[in-house]
């Protein structure tokens, strides 16, 4: 499943971020960032691949933490 992110900025500075891994189509995601380009200047990336640490014991291997890899894309 593919995570969207965008980034919020006013001016130069970012003042956060908004992520949803929910099954959102793209559609909806270009009117949420129609609605918030009035005010913000927004960023839109996509995941595309992500980094794990993993633990391995004789209890198995477990996933210690994730890190999602963005890229910018295009939504017109």
């Amino acid at each position: 499943m593919t995570v969207y992110r965008l980034n919020l900025y006013r001016g130069d500075r970012l003042l956060g971020h908004f992520e949803t891994g929910t099954s959102t189509r793209r559609e909806e995601l270009r009117e949420l960032v129609d609605r918030l380009s009035a005010d913000y200047r927004v960023e839109t990336l996509a995941s595309y691949d992500e980094k794990r640490l993993v633990e391995a014991s004789a209890e198995g291997i477990k996933v210690l933490y994730r890190e999602l890899q963005f890229r910018a894309i295009d939504l017109t």
